[in-house]
């Protein structure tokens, strides 16, 4: 038995060793896995890192862009509101200027009849006064002959005057002749 005992002490050391070789191995092992873990999770933690500085950036660049797109799309509708507002204004506007448009045009149309109907009353009251210029005219050629008419019977008055003054009739016959 002792010889058992001997070989199972150096069995059991055998076997301690080996645990302790293989502890020592596993120890190593985990210890160099460890590392290169650890500069994975670094590295992975630097681009996570760097990542995150990406997205934080793109993220500000992206509200600046949407800060810039909620205040293009309020220009766009204040825009639209103002093209809105001066479309109302221009057809309002149009509206009036056609109504007085048409106004003007009944005025200018009544204008123009009136002025028609002036124009050929005053053409019959030029015609009338022509008339009556002629008529004028010839009524006062004919006292104008009628005046020489009166003066040249004034004048025999007066010549037949005188001859009955001196008594004479042969004058007067003559006078009247």
């Amino acid at each position: 038995m002792s010889i058992m005992k001997q070989d199972l002490n150096f069995n059991l050391i055998f076997l301690i060793g080996i645990a302790v070789v293989a502890t020592v191995l596993l120890t190593l092992y985990y210890s160099h896995s460890l590392g290169n873990v650890n500069v994975d999770y670094n590295d992975l933690e630097d681009q996570l890192s760097s990542t995150q500085n990406n997205l934080s950036t793109t993220m500000n660049w992206l509200q600046t862009c949407e800060a810039e797109q909620v205040k293009i799309f309020t220009d766009l509708n204040e825009t639209k509101v103002l093209e809105e507002k001066s479309r109302e204004e221009y057809n309002e506007i149009y509206e009036q200027t056609e109504g007085e448009l048409t106004k003007t045009q009944t005025v200018l149309k009544d204008t123009k009849d009136d002025l028609t109907k002036t124009l050929d009353e005053l053409q019959s009251t030029t015609n009338e006064l022509n008339a009556k210029s002629a008529a004028l005219s010839a009524a006062e050629n004919e006292i104008d002959v009628l005046k020489k008419k009166v003066t040249k019977a004034e004048n025999k008055l007066d010549d037949i005057e005188s001859c009955v003054d001196n008594n004479n009739l042969d004058c007067v016959a003559n006078v009247i002749d």
